[in-house]
Formats: C-alpha cells, sequence, structure tokens
C-alpha cells in the first residue's frame, strides 16, 4: 500500500479528460480540487484525490465502483453520486470525479459561525434526513455522513455527497474490529469495526445536530482509538449542559439518536424526520417551526450545465420531500395492520381450540361419577339383593330374576356370584344399622 501523499498542480491532466485549475482543499479522506471536463466542452467537476492510507488496489476500485453505482441507481436528486473513479498514475492514489457543486460545506458554516440556532440547525437536520430516506429505504447507507459531506446552497438547501463512500473505503467487518468511518464522526458500531446500517445514520445525524447546537463534536480525543472507545462507552455531555437555550424535547431526541445501541435508535432517516417534525412543529411547546413553505421545500434536481451556468440549486426540477417525510407514518400503519392480523389469527387459533379443551377436561379434570352402591344381605335368601332397609329392620328383596335390570340401571356394576361372596365378606355389614338385633 502506498503511503505517498501526490499533491496535484494547476494545469495537471487525469486520464487525458480532467484539467486541474485550482489548488487543493483539503478534507478528511483526501484533496478536492476543481477542474476541467475537457471532453464535455470544459464544464466544471470535482475532483476528490483520496488519502494515500487507503490503498489503490483493484479490490478498492471494485468497490468504489459498485458503491457509486449503487447510489446512482437510486436517482435521489439530493444524493449526489460520482461520475467517475482512476488511478492518479501508476501506483499512486484513487480520485473520483462528481459535478462540480457551488455553495459551501457544512463544516465551512461551522468554523465561521461556531454554531446555529435551533431553527436553522433541525431545518437542516430535517434535508438531510430526507435525502437519506430513500437510500435507507432500498437498504443503502452513507456509513460516513459528516459535515464535509452536507453542501448547502441558497437558504440552506441541503445536497449530501460522499453516499456509500466510507463503507467502500474499508472491507467490513474489519480485521480485529479495527475502526472505522470518518472520525471523529462515527458510531459505537463502526468504532468496534462491525458493518454500518441505516441506525448508523441516525447516529451520525444525532452527531451533525449537536455539533450544529453547541458547536463542538461529540468527543474529542487525541487519536482514532481513543475516540472509538469515547463511542463506545462515554455517554456524551447533556445538551442543555452545554447550551441551555436548546429545547428539552430537542435535546431529548438528540439522545436517543446517540444512543449506544442500535435497536434502541430510530429506526432510520424517514422515521427521524417524522419524529423532528411531529415533536418540534409550529405550535407546540418548544415552537421550533421546521416545516418551511411550499416554495422553501423545492429542493434542486442536478441537470448538466456549462461552467458559466453552474449551479446545482437552480429550480430545474421540483423535489418535494413530503413524499419522504411521511414514509415513517406509512411504515407505522403497516405495522399497525400487522399486528391487527396477528392478534386475529390468535385468536381464531385459540377459539379453535376449545373444543379440545373441554374433552381434555372432560376426560382428565371431571371426577368418575360414584355408582349408587349395592349391598348383598347375608339373611336373605341365596341370590337376593338388598334393596331398601327400613327402620323396624324388615327388608324388601329383589328376586335373582330382576336382578340383571337392576344392575344395569346402577351403572353396569360387575357382575358378582351370589355363591361366590362368604361369610368374611359380610363382616363389615354386621354393625350396620340395617340389621337388627333379632334378625343375626
Amino acid at each position: 500500500m502506498s503511503q505517498v501523499e501526490i499533491k496535484l498542480q494547476i494545469g495537471d491532466i487525469l486520464d487525458g479528460r480532467y484539467r486541474v485549475f485550482s489548488d487543493g482543499i483539503a478534507q478528511d479522506i483526501g484533496t478536492r480540487y476543481t477542474a476541467y471536463d475537457l471532453p464535455q466542452s470544459g464544464r466544471l467537476v470535482d475532483v476528490l484525490v483520496l488519502a494515500a492510507r487507503f490503498g489503490n488496489g483493484a479490490e478498492l476500485l471494485e468497490r468504489l465502483t459498485r458503491a457509486n453505482q449503487a447510489v446512482a441507481d437510486l436517482a435521489q436528486p439530493l444524493l449526489v453520486p460520482f461520475e467517475h473513479v482512476g488511478l492518479v498514475q501508476d501506483g499512486g492514489p484513487l480520485y473520483l470525479v462528481r459535478r462540480h457543486l457551488q455553495g459551501r460545506t457544512l463544516s465551512g458554516l461551522l468554523e465561521e459561525t461556531g454554531s446555529l440556532d435551533s431553527n436553522r440547525a433541525v431545518g437542516i437536520a430535517i434535508q438531510v434526513c430526507n435525502a437519506l430516506a430513500p437510500a435507507h429505504r432500498a437498504g443503502l447507507v452513507h456509513g460516513g455522513l459528516s459535515p464535509h459531506s452536507v453542501l448547502l446552497g441558497t437558504d440552506d438547501q441541503v445536497l449530501i455527497t460522499d453516499a456509500g463512500l466510507a463503507p467502500a473505503l474499508q472491507p467490513v467487518p474489519t480485521p480485529e474490529g479495527r475502526p472505522w468511518g470518518r472520525f471523529p464522526y462515527t458510531s459505537p458500531e463502526q468504532a468496534s469495526g462491525e458493518k454500518a446500517h441505516p441506525a448508523t445514520d441516525v447516529y451520525l445525524l444525532g452527531s451533525l445536530l449537536y455539533e450544529m447546537l453547541t458547536g463542538r463534536t461529540v468527543f474529542v480525543a487525541a487519536d482514532e482509538t481513543g475516540l472509538a472507545l469515547q463511542h463506545l462507552h462515554q455517554d456524551p455531555v447533556p445538551l442543555q449542559a452545554r447550551v441551555p437555550q436548546v429545547p428539552a424535547a430537542l435535546a431529548a431526541i438528540v439522545h436517543r439518536a446517540l444512543a449506544k445501541e442500535p435497536t434502541m435508535r430510530y429506526r432510520n432517516a424517514g422515521q427521524l424526520s417524522h419524529i423532528l417534525n411531529s415533536q418540534l412543529a409550529p405550535g407546540s411547546p418548544v415552537g421550533v417551526p421546521l416545516r418551511p413553505g411550499r416554495a422553501a421545500q423545492q429542493m434542486t434536481v442536478p441537470a448538466p450545465v456549462v461552467p458559466d451556468e453552474v449551479n446545482y440549486f437552480e429550480l430545474r426540477e421540483t423535489y418535494h420531500p413530503d413524499a419522504d417525510t411521511g414514509e415513517w407514518a406509512e411504515e407505522s400503519a403497516r405495522a399497525n395492520w400487522l399486528m391487527m392480523g396477528l392478534i386475529v389469527a390468535a385468536l381464531i387459533a385459540m377459539l379453535g381450540l376449545i373444543p379440545l379443551w373441554r374433552t381434555v377436561y372432560r376426560r382428565y379434570a371431571l371426577p368418575p361419577a360414584t355408582p349408587t352402591p349395592v349391598v348383598y344381605c347375608g339373611v336373605c335368601e341365596s341370590g337376593g339383593m338388598l334393596n331398601s332397609h327400613p327402620a323396624d329392620g324388615s327388608h324388601s328383596r329383589v328376586s335373582s330374576a330382576d336382578f340383571s335390570s337392576l344392575r344395569s340401571s346402577r351403572f353396569q356394576q360387575p357382575e358378582i356370584e351370589p355363591s361366590a361372596i362368604g361369610y368374611r365378606d359380610f363382616r363389615p355389614l354386621r354393625s350396620s344399622r340395617i340389621f337388627s338385633r333379632g334378625n343375626r
């Protein structure tokens, strides 16, 4: 892996196509230049030369190309894909080309202002959520969201760059759980070398909101290892402890977005956008107006332009993020219907088991029926059966001929031959009240 940083000079030409005409601007993952695209009538493009630490192998080139194609296939006008990936020179670092973007990054704005008021910060955050929501629905993540990748145009209109770039620069999961991301903007799962998912972008969005409101990053450390450990184990300083003027509801939203456990955060950017709009809408106790007018919601769709007309934020077409802000409500409605269906299915299953329960209950729970006792009397004639014993000791007898019919009416008692019963069988009966002293 080459560790030599290459600086382009004004007039350098890359791949016989891109002529550099500006000095480089250092960024967290490389250096950005402005160049002319000679075959395209000299239109302006931005060239990002990656830092040498990322390498220049064919595998990296393939990952970058695949990630960039996935973003381009979304056709999301607020996500700006790269147009070309190549090598500065043989053995040199990789470079990426995208359409030239006018405006300044959020990083540049924060360097000038330090922090932003709640209205402005949350308005920018909602636009970032709206830009990322289609990618999350498609199963894609940005993975490297930072103030460097948020471009602001007129009236703080937002465009997002470098989508999918950070995950492509580093194979995930990383060897030995090595941290990755665009430090200091990383998440706990990235700090432990794990794969990014939509909740990762939610954490990074929380980090952006935190910095916009306080003017400070969530954590500060001397190196990437220290930052990774803080993201993994340390809670950030409460938002209102740094800026008491921040509304409590907004501080609670940022706190949840920065949860260490991904399942404790908002699921994706669409849900976070919905929460910000619903919790901090005009008229709420917080009183932060987050829904701009319809005219302000119109966003730019990029279109090819010549250098004199380059303005990525011109309203050539309109994009209304309302369709994305309602995504979480649609997901919630689908989840509610699914839950209702599961409840109905469970009730039907329970009702269907009632006959089985009744059968089992009757078979095993109810006590067996006790037959009417039939007593054989030793003083009656052979074969006789005692039917009643009046108080005076007299006997009424059922003849042997009627024995079968009497037995069937008394719970089918097993037939016992009178001759098989001896004197000992009636010993307990001798003390019974049914015998009188004279009948012994």
